[in-house]
């Protein structure tokens, strides 16, 4: 696969502090497998695109040892 159809296979999470859940947008086929394979259902879908509803809590960061959880609600771990 050419570098310039792989960079096009982003994926984006958006959330405001008014809603729980966060929209989380992908073109890449690895990702979506992931969120089909965890029992998500795409909200809409257009082209490669696809657009799944996850609630905020479950975005997280691993930094190193460290989990973040950039939308708040969990503690953090060491």
């Amino acid at each position: 696969m050419s570098d310039a159809k792989r960079i096009e296979q982003e994926t984006v999470i958006l959330w405001n502090e008014a809603e729980a859940d966060a929209t989380v947008y992908t073109a890449s086929p690895l990702v979506k497998a992931r969120l089909l394979k965890a029992g998500l259902k795409p909200e809409r879908e257009k082209g490669s695109g696809a657009w799944f509803r996850v609630p905020r809590k479950a975005v997280r960061l691993r930094v190193g040892r460290a989990t973040v959880y950039i939308a708040g609600g969990q503690k953090q771990k060491a």
